[in-house]
């Protein structure tokens, strides 16, 4: 994703999904304030992938505006 401008978001922090991020690098994010948060850890991908680390990904994430808290869920599905 092309992290789009400080003007074209007027101060807003945009939250998207759809494209898988490690753990870490949401964390990263979130910590830096970007103007750009990923939440989409592959709460699917809980077993061996062709591109992805699956110890990495597999959990369900959500987000406090108020606190900027972060809660990743592991998926539990077996």
């Amino acid at each position: 994703m092309i992290p789009p401008s400080k003007e074209a978001v007027q101060g807003k922090t945009i939250l998207h999904g759809h494209e898988v991020f490690y753990l870490d690098e949401i964390v990263q994010r979130i910590n830096a304030r970007s103007l750009t948060i990923p939440l989409d850890n592959g709460c699917v991908y809980t077993k061996k992938h062709k591109r992805l680390d699956y110890t990495k990904t597999g959990r369900l994430c959500a987000f406090n505006l108020d606190t900027y808290g972060l809660t990743a869920i592991k998926n539990i599905d077996v």
